[in-house]
């Protein structure tokens, strides 16, 4: 069996606290960012991806640690954003299209659908 070589090999074991530190503190940034500013993530996925801590003792690990919860944050965007395209899809049903806030409310949905069409991208 042969061992894949990772993107992190040319890391030192040494490297490997500040390596855990810069990509915790990006990737706390980043949570924090979506779940404060832009509404991104709902607040137990907040909660449940600003704990995750690192216990591993390789860059590898760290390196497949960070990758999980990168992929696991856009996968809560993904659904978040899901929950909000189908709340707007209730409320332009439960309106009539003369009513002065469906065109308003259909812009914010395309818009919606148009985002989520870029996670596929």
């Amino acid at each position: 069996m042969t061992e894949q070589v990772s993107e992190y090999s040319h890391l030192q074991q040494d490297d490997l606290q500040d390596y855990v530190e810069r990509m915790q503190d990006m990737v706390t940034k980043m949570i924090e960012i979506f779940y404060f500013e832009h509404k991104k993530i709902d607040e137990l996925n907040f909660k449940r991806l600003s704990l995750e801590t690192f216990e591993g003792t390789t860059i590898n690990e760290a390196a497949q640690h960070f990758r999980r919860i990168v992929n696991d944050f856009k996968e809560c965007c993904r659904l978040h954003l899901i929950s909000r395209i189908e709340k707007g899809e209730k409320f332009l049903e439960s309106i009539e299209e003369n009513d002065h806030r469906y065109e308003a409310a259909q812009k914010k949905l395309v818009s919606l659908i148009n985002e989520l069409a870029r996670y596929g991208e």
